[in-house]
């Protein structure tokens, strides 16, 4: 059975809603205050000048009192219902819009630092993202709803108490309807179950129409679907999307129309119209009952009912709440299986060496590394290389610890890597990814990788500098301050993917790092192009420990020591020569990329 579809248990209702409450508390105290008293306030006046005050005057007209006498308590009414309004107005117009900000901030903090210390793993995990995407909606409308339950029952319990006690002076019989109402609205512990199981499963649908809509829009996918006929299989995931949202609406819809009807029969029909049908009887029939208490009844019947209707509606209610922060719950409670060590901070850079060292990923059947062991020397060029899928990017998430070993060990000189402060460790890192995203920020911070302040400025352009793309930065408006991307700035500098390379390379030069890991650095620069990058970059990582991951062998030449990964397994190992010498895998790829080079300069002279 799908998660959704669970219900939960009469204890977890109980504790998934105290725990709702208690965040709403920690993150909206201020605006709930507020809107207590608000809602206190608003419950008084409304029954004053809508109840009370009609009951007061036409009572007293028709027992023959003059205006004289009902005037004075009128106009105090009157007065104390404006100061209310006036309160309102000033609450709703200066103070609600600044503590509804400052505390929607505070609550995606709270999910923005949970999602940065999750395992990388979680992005990877169609179920888990699903979580996250859900705890992100869900986990803002279950304490939305808490919110909006303590007021909406406060302002229930006030106006069923104050019309309530007017009704038993009136006529104690009068009490049954309301009481009615709230029988019937047991019911209604179904269709909120029913509601959230749609809810969900609209959520899903949701989620594949809005990535068909970035497909279209975006420009990441512009040429691709212009010059292909995936655009076709797009409107079939949105058609499909589409279907799978009206099966359910059919599938659901009749369920949720009977309950409701069923309620609002039980509540308007019999509970409601039971009541005006008995005030009218003794007004006009038995003439037992004064026309301002017959009014009192007829305009404050649906309210009572409404009333009775929201103090029903209570356990349904924090079932409904309990089922919204489920997820967020969840996700807040899932503690991360990669740890922070209990031991000291990484002071220096030593040997990093693994131990047969095997990892699968969560659900695959074969793993994506085998007892591989290897040493990699403190200041020494290392090389990864193999076909893709032999494992080369899964190593080096392994040595960051983006992952953890499923078997044996990574030390770092005498210590195991896991003993290490996380963060202390992954900062001994300067990492570029071939996948490497630009973050709408200025190119100062993208290149730091934090705020930037004055006197990091030398810093940055000298990276920069040793990156090759100082002067492509240096001719913009804005310089360094410059954004990149042109989603919030209309001035923002639009980079080619080789220029984001460079921009990325320049990250390792402006942070302080012991070990430089390039994966495919130069996979879109052009061969002379890729041969004076490295040349800058192993004389800017002089002394540092570099590992590089690359298919292009001529870009392996000059390391140190090159491992060849084949199939999650450490196949060979060697400098070039000994590996050329050996005229295994390595030797294979090389001669086969140099022969691919030729060849294609042979075309370039042809056509010259």
């Amino acid at each position: 059975m799908n998660e959704e579809n669970k219900k939960l248990k009469p204890g977890r209702v109980v504790s998934n809603f105290f725990y709702a409450y208690r965040l709403m508390i920690q993150l909206y105290r201020g605006k709930y205050i507020w809107k207590i008293i608000l809602t206190v306030c608003n419950s008084f006046s409304i029954f004053l000048l809508y109840t009370y005050m009609i009951r007061f005057l036409v009572n007293g007209v028709q027992s023959g009192k003059s205006m004289k006498e009902l005037l004075p308590p009128v106009i105090v009414m009157f007065f104390v219902v404006i100061l209310i309004s006036v309160l309102k107005q000033v609450y709703e117009t200066i103070l609600d819009p600044v503590l509804s900000k400052r505390s929607d901030v505070r609550f995606q903090k709270f999910l923005f630092t949970k999602s940065l210390n999750a395992d990388l793993s979680d992005f990877e995990d169609p179920a888990t993202y699903d979580l996250f995407n859900h705890a992100m909606t869900n986990g803002a409308e279950a304490i939305k709803k808490t919110m909006d339950f303590g007021s909406e029952i406060l302002d229930s319990i006030m106006t069923f108490a104050l019309t309530l006690c007017l009704f038993i002076a009136i006529d104690p019989w009068l009490f049954i309807f309301p009481l009615l109402v709230m029988i019937i609205n047991v019911l209604n512990v179904r269709a909120n179950d029913l509601w959230y199981r749609f809810e969900r499963g609209e959520q899903q649908v949701d989620r594949k129409i809005d990535y068909v809509k970035r497909v279209f829009y975006l420009p990441n996918y512009a040429k691709e679907i212009r010059l292909s006929n995936i655009g076709n299989s797009m409107f079939g995931l949105f058609q499909k999307a589409v279907k799978d949202f009206l099966d359910m609406a059919k599938k659901e819809g009749p369920r949720r129309a009977m309950l409701g009807f069923g309620v609002s029969f039980g509540v308007d029909g019999i509970a409601g119209l039971g009541a005006e049908l008995y005030a009218l009887y003794r007004f006009l029939v038995s003439k037992t009952m004064l026309l301002g208490d017959c009014l009192v009844v007829l305009r404050s019947t649906t309210e009572l009912s409404w009333a009775a209707t929201r103090l029903g509606w209570m356990f349904a209610d924090m079932y409904d709440i309990a089922l919204h922060v489920q997820d967020y719950r969840l996700y807040m409670e899932k503690v991360p299986r990669i740890e922070s060590g209990v031991g000291s901070e990484v002071t220096e850079a030593g040997d990093l060496s693994l131990h047969r060292v095997s990892f699968l990923y969560d659900g695959a059947e074969e793993e994506s590394l085998h007892s591989i062991s290897m040493t990699i020397h403190r200041g020494e060029r290392v090389a990864i290389v193999g076909m893709n899928g032999s494992g080369k990017t899964t190593l080096v998430k392994l040595l960051m610890r983006l992952y953890d070993v499923s078997e044996g060990e990574i030390m770092l000189g005498n210590v195991n890597i896991r003993d290490f402060e996380l963060l202390s460790y992954r900062a001994m890192y300067g990492v570029v990814f071939q996948d490497y995203q630009e973050l709408t920020v200025s190119i100062a911070e993208n290149v730091l990788g934090r705020p930037y302040v004055e006197s990091d400025e030398e810093r940055v352009i000298e990276a920069l500098k040793k990156a090759g793309i100082w002067t492509v930065v240096n001719s913009l408006p804005n310089g360094i301050h410059t954004v990149v991307g042109r989603e919030f700035d209309e001035d923002g500098a639009l980079f080619s993917q080789g220029q984001l390379q460079k921009l990325a390379i320049a990250t390792i030069y402006a942070r302080n790092c012991e070990i430089v890991i390039l994966d495919e650095p130069s996979s879109a620069l052009d061969p002379i192009a890729e041969q004076k990058l490295f040349e800058e970059l192993y004389r800017a990582c002089e002394g540092k420990t570099m590992i590089f991951i690359s298919h292009r062998m001529s870009s392996v030449v000059n390391a140190d020591h090159i491992f060849v990964l084949d199939d999650g397994k450490l196949v060979e190992d060697g400098c070039h020569v000994e590996l050329m010498k050996q005229n295994g895998i390595y030797a294979e790829m090389f001669r086969k990329q140099a022969e691919s080079y030729l060849a294609e300069e042979e075309c370039e002279s042809d056509e010259e």
